[in-house]
């Protein structure tokens, strides 16, 4: 058995990418079980180049964007203590997307040796829903992703989940 279609795959190519991603929080409720951050992020890159704002909703055991498994910070040390032992979170996160590039669509940046390219829609919306699960040792990420169409020419538009499992090492 010979795969078909291996013949018009974007060609492999050197990836070398900058992002930096800031988030702010907006509002807490008085009993620290929801809250609200604005976030923005920027890429520069031969892989994707854009930049895009969110708006990130929790709901649940929080703890403190900086001190939460939601940014990947449960790993670090910090001088503030985290307001919970654990965390366990709904989250939406409605994201507007500025495409100026993504190789994955259309090609390398530097040759056209891709058989098969598109121009990519400038502005993607995606709308993430989640639950989250962290403690000392241990994270648990469930999410879902509904995505519009990234090319003019898609029949339909992307919907996707992910699953993270993380487990810390080491003494904690």
């Amino acid at each position: 058995y010979t795969p078909a279609g291996w013949d018009y795959q974007i060609q492999n190519e050197l990836a070398v990418n900058l992002a930096a991603q800031y988030s702010k929080l907006l509002i807490r409720s008085n009993d620290k079980i929801v809250d609200l951050s604005g976030q923005g992020y920027a890429n520069l890159g031969t892989t994707f180049s854009g930049l895009g704002a969110s708006v990130l909703f929790r709901a649940g055991r929080l703890n403190q964007l900086f001190n939460s498994a939601h940014h990947n910070a449960v790993i670090g040390s910090s001088k503030t203590s985290a307001l919970n032992n654990s965390e366990f979170f709904f989250y939406a996160k409605p994201q507007l997307n500025v495409v100026a590039y993504d190789a994955t669509i259309q090609g390398s940046l530097f040759n056209d040796d891709s058989p098969v390219t598109f121009g990519v829609k400038p502005v993607v919306f995606e709308q993430q829903f989640g639950v989250n699960y962290s403690s000392k040792r241990f994270t648990i990420d469930f999410n879902i992703i509904f995505k519009t169409k990234e090319v003019k020419s898609m029949a339909k538009a992307q919907n996707y989940g992910g699953l993270s499992l993380y487990y810390r090492f080491g003494k904690i």
